[in-house]
C-alpha cells in the first residue's frame, strides 16, 4: 500500500508540473493555441486534484510507524565552464509524499544528475516532448557541443530565456535518449540539484553562465 501511495503522489506532482508548463506556454501565444494550452492546463490540475484526494484516502490505510530513511548518493552537482564536474554526496530530491506545494513547484524546475527533470527522463525523445508541449515549445536546433562543433539537439521554450533548456541526445539522428540537459545565460528558472543556479559563484568566484547535468549512468 505504501508503494502505491508513493506512485500516486509522484503522479500528482507530475500533473502539477505539466499544468504549470501548459499554463506558462498559454501566456505566450494567442487565439486557438492559447485556448488549447489553457484547457490542457485545466485538465492536468483536475487530474492532480483527483490524485491528491486518492492519496489522502490511501494515506489513511498506511501505517506511519516505519518510515524509510532517505538515502544519499554521490552525484555530479554542476558543470562549470572549463572545469570538471564536482562530486559531492547530496540527498535525493524531496519525495512527493513529503514535499510541500512550494517544494513540489521548485522541484518542477530542478535538474538532477543521472535522473533529468520531471517529465524529462532517460526514456523521452524529441517526438515525445513535442507531443507533450507542442511545436512552439519544442524545436529541433543545432546545439553547441564545444570545440567549435554543433550537433542536432532540442531546445525547450526557445523564446523564453528564463525557461530555455537545451537537450543533447545520445542518438542525434532520431533525437532519442537524452545525454545532457543544459541551461546557459545570466539567469534561469532551472536549478541544478541541490540548488545551484545561473549566476551562482563558480570555482573561480565568477558567476556561472552555464549549467548542465548528465543523464548517462
Amino acid at each position: 500500500m505504501a508503494e502505491i501511495l508513493k506512485v500516486v503522489y509522484l503522479c500528482t506532482v507530475i500533473m502539477m508540473a505539466l499544468a504549470l508548463v501548459r499554463f506558462t506556454g498559454s501566456r505566450r501565444v494567442e487565439g486557438e493555441e492559447r485556448a488549447i494550452l489553457a484547457e490542457k492546463s485545466k485538465r492536468y490540475l483536475i487530474s492532480a486534484g483527483v490524485l491528491g484526494l486518492l492519496g489522502l484516502v490511501l494515506n489513511a490505510f498506511v501505517s506511519p510507524s516505519a518510515p524509510s530513511a532517505p538515502s544519499a548518493r554521490p552525484a555530479a552537482v554542476a558543470d562549470a565552464p572549463g572545469a570538471q564536474p564536482a562530486l559531492s554526496p547530496v540527498p535525493a530530491a524531496a519525495s512527493p509524499a513529503t514535499a510541500s506545494p512550494a517544494t513540489a513547484a521548485q522541484n518542477a524546475w530542478t535538474l538532477v544528475p543521472g535522473r533529468g527533470a520531471i517529465g524529462i527522463g532517460p526514456e523521452v525523445s524529441h517526438e515525445i516532448l513535442r507531443k507533450r508541449l507542442g511545436d512552439s515549445l519544442v524545436v529541433a536546433a543545432r546545439i553547441d557541443a564545444g570545440a567549435g562543433r554543433t550537433v542536432p539537439g532540442t531546445v525547450l521554450f526557445p523564446l523564453d530565456p528564463m525557461q530555455r533548456l537545451e537537450v543533447l541526445w545520445q542518438d542525434t539522428v532520431r533525437l532519442e535518449r537524452p545525454a545532457t540537459l543544459r541551461v546557459r545565460g545570466s539567469a534561469s528558472r532551472w536549478r541544478v540539484h541541490p540548488g545551484i543556479a545561473l549566476g551562482s559563484p563558480g570555482p573561480d568566484g565568477a558567476p556561472l553562465r552555464e549549467l548542465s547535468v548528465s543523464l548517462l549512468r
